[in-house]
């Protein structure tokens, strides 16, 4: 553990900005073409209703 404020800044400065962590998508539930093109999405698991303004009402 650093104690020294100047040390602390410096050791900050080394870290990268932002990591983050992306799992791999599976293979399940697949769109044929056509209605993943409609769902904007092949995997079903990723096809979420966009609610726009219904969110606020």
């Amino acid at each position: 553990m650093v104690k020294n404020t100047e040390e602390s800044e410096t050791a900050l400065d080394m870290l990268p900005i932002g990591m983050a962590y992306v799992p791999m998508q599976k293979w399940q539930k697949i769109y044929d073409g056509d209605v993943a093109f409609k769902r904007g999405t092949v995997f079903g698991e990723l096809d979420m209703p966009f609610l726009g303004e219904e969110a606020f009402l």
